[in-house]
């Protein structure tokens, strides 16, 4: 039940603050601060990042699910401080008409009382006891509206890109009890990798892997948490592959990502002179590794 501003009515708010005797600071939506937040965040991509790009089919995965009328979880890496604003990103773009949940570090929420309003509820991540209790909390929040999503980070703090995924078990325990919870609907899971790097601009990309994680044989916790780490360590090491090799070619831009620039001086004075002001770095890897390969002045040792 909502209020006027698409907020939960205060008794439904707070049925779930003490689940399982662990205290949860409850969600409180708002749409209203869902669509101001969502246009500042694409601002805030626009002037960080020289683009935000998602790997081929990612965009497409992440659409499928926008009109499923079932509970959905997405899986995240936690790789820096802009992975909730990410999640915010993806939604807002790629599974607009969905509502949305988070977990956030409670004393974190409590400091920043916003992100109450874009779904985040607040638990004690350190605590043992706050994994049942959030599973009773998203479980609820599923029975209200099916068409909700979890998002996720599935190590729980952050992790060097290039560490180890460890999923921890609080999606699985969420998923494998999902099916009664959510009135038989299947819940379809989701798992997305997000770097944060440089290629050959001044501003970072923002470089994103989408995939689906089939249902396991046997739907348990166990079972859910084998094919979710099997499956993020996949996404996460495809994912790497292609932001090592820097292949743009591998991506779909979701913003910006133009081609490089000189000086926009320089720029302009080349396109008088009808010249491209676009630096190639491909071409140029690939014309200095054929003179390697050649003998030719980059491969030369000296004597």
């Amino acid at each position: 039940m909502n209020g006027d501003d698409g907020q939960p009515a205060a008794g439904s708010a707070r049925s779930h603050a003490a689940a399982g005797g662990v205290t949860i600071i409850p969600a409180a939506p708002s749409p209203r601060a869902a669509r101001v937040f969502a246009w500042y965040t694409r601002r805030l991509f626009r002037q960080k990042f020289n683009g935000v790009r998602l790997m081929q089919g990612s965009a497409a995965a992440l659409r499928g699910v926008d009109g499923v009328d079932a509970p959905v979880i997405v899986l995240m890496t936690h790789a820096g401080w802009w992975d909730p604003l990410s999640a915010l990103l993806l939604h807002d773009a790629l599974t607009p008409s969905r509502a949305t949940t988070a977990p956030m570090d409670a004393r974190m929420l409590e400091k920043f009382g916003f992100f109450r309003k874009l779904g985040v509820f607040g638990i004690d991540p350190n605590s043992a006891a706050s994994l049942e209790a959030m599973g009773a909390y998203v479980l609820a929040r599923f029975q209200e509206n099916p068409r909700t999503t979890l998002w996720v980070t599935a190590q729980g703090s952050f992790h060097d890109a290039r560490e180890s995924i460890r999923v921890r078990p609080g999606a699985a325990s969420i998923a494998a009890k999902c099916g009664a919870a959510a009135e038989g609907r299947r819940v379809r899971v989701l798992c997305c990798a997000v770097e944060y790097t440089f290629w050959n601009e001044q501003r970072p990309e923002c470089l994103v892997r989408v995939e689906n994680v089939d249902p396991p044989e046997n739907a348990t916790t166990a079972g859910w948490l084998r094919v979710m780490q099997e499956r993020m360590e996949r996404c996460a090491s495809s994912l790497a592959a292609a932001v090592i090799a820097r292949k743009p070619d591998a991506f779909e831009p979701l913003m910006g990502g133009t081609a490089a620039r000189t000086h926009p001086v320089y720029d302009w004075w080349l396109r008088l002179r009808g010249k491209s002001a676009s630096i190639d770095v491909r071409a140029a890897r690939e014309k200095k590794t054929a003179v390697v390969r050649s003998g030719g002045d980059f491969g030369r040792v000296s004597p």
